[in-house]
């Protein structure tokens, strides 16, 4: 095999109590159009019969490289998978989604047509329930600079997201650089450092193309407690926004932007939870410091002219709106 036109993938795969789902799901990653693959599955401490499951699935597919460790969360797994790799290029996907046949076709092709390119993207949909006709053949692909690159997943343009899943990376890109453990909404601390180390000459190839169904649970913010992990999201946009700032300040207000609806999904979810007077006005505050840095110049979506808002309101006279949206959007 030319491994020029064929280099080896390596897939991370994490699981944790995966058992309802895990065959159909890992079977989205064995029948890819693409074969050259290498299939790290991380058993993160599952307490139910995955374990079980995935010993038996091995048995059947030599690609797969079976680990198991104490439950330590996907970050921890993720890393794992990391150091075990030993493709050219780095992909996830999270053991209750889907993708589509041609998903590893369709990221690797850019690297394997330029090879300038260091991080390749598809698009992605949310769903309730599997459906296979959601996936999409369409291959136009625009390569752009880490800065165009990382403001349109900062601002979720065109199905994109901060998300490490619906991509693949060069693995160059995750030397000496891993998930901080311990921490909820690793991705959008991560997404960052890993596009600043994308060089001035290199690309960011996006395919217009589905190609993974990120599944919705019944486990959503008006069913899901909250904890204190929650309030992970304002170290990250603390420590993250120094960082944009000092390495990649044209995404200086992208940044702003989805700090502001990521603070905002965290705050309905806390609200919505009935979460003490003290951790709301704590994320109150934090969310109407960002909105005070909003100018005319600022790149905006709609989602941050409704906080804009709302924030103006005030907390009290907010709340009874906010709970409006959030049962709307939690149906959507």
């Amino acid at each position: 095999m030319d491994k020029s036109k064929h280099p080896l993938v390596s897939v991370i795969f994490p699981v944790f109590n995966g058992e309802d789902y895990i065959k159909k799901t890992i079977g989205c990653v064995q029948r890819q159009s693409y074969s050259n693959i290498e299939i790290l599955v991380i058993n993160d401490g599952s307490n139910d019969n995955s374990l079980d499951i995935l010993n038996a699935i091995k048995k059947k597919d030599s690609r797969i490289k079976l680990f198991s460790q104490p439950n330590a969360g996907m970050s921890a797994a993720r890393n794992k998978g990391l150091r075990e790799a030993s493709g050219d290029y780095i992909t996830f996907v999270d053991s209750d989604d889907y993708i589509g046949p041609e998903y590893i076709e369709v990221l690797v092709e850019p690297f394997i047509s330029d090879y300038k390119v260091m991080i390749s993207a598809t698009k992605f949909k949310r769903e309730f329930g599997y459906k296979k006709n959601i996936f999409t053949n369409a291959h136009r692909v625009n390569k752009v600079s880490k800065i165009e690159g990382l403001n349109k997943c900062l601002l979720q343009n065109e199905e994109f997201d901060v998300s490490v899943w619906a991509k693949m990376f060069s693995k160059t890109l995750f030397e000496d650089n891993y998930f901080v453990e311990n921490l909820t909404y690793e991705d959008f601390e991560i997404i960052p450092r890993l596009f600043a180390r994308v060089g001035d000459a290199e690309k960011i190839a996006f395919t217009d193309s589905i190609q993974y169904l990120y599944m919705k649970t019944q486990n959503s913010i008006m069913t899901k407690a909250f904890n204190e992990h929650d309030l992970d999201i304002l170290k990250i946009i603390d420590s993250g926004k120094e960082y944009i700032n000092e390495n990649i300040p044209e995404c200086n207000s992208a940044y702003l932007a989805k700090s502001i609806a990521g603070t905002f999904g965290v705050y309905r979810k806390a609200l919505w939870n009935k979460t003490s007077q003290e951790v709301l006005k704590l994320i109150f505050a934090e969310l109407r410091a960002m909105v005070n840095k909003l100018t005319l110049h600022n790149v905006c979506t709609k989602k941050e002219v409704l906080v804009l808002v709302l924030i103006k309101l005030g907390r009290k006279n907010s709340e009874p709106f906010i709970k409006i949206i959030t049962r709307i959007l939690d149906q959507l």
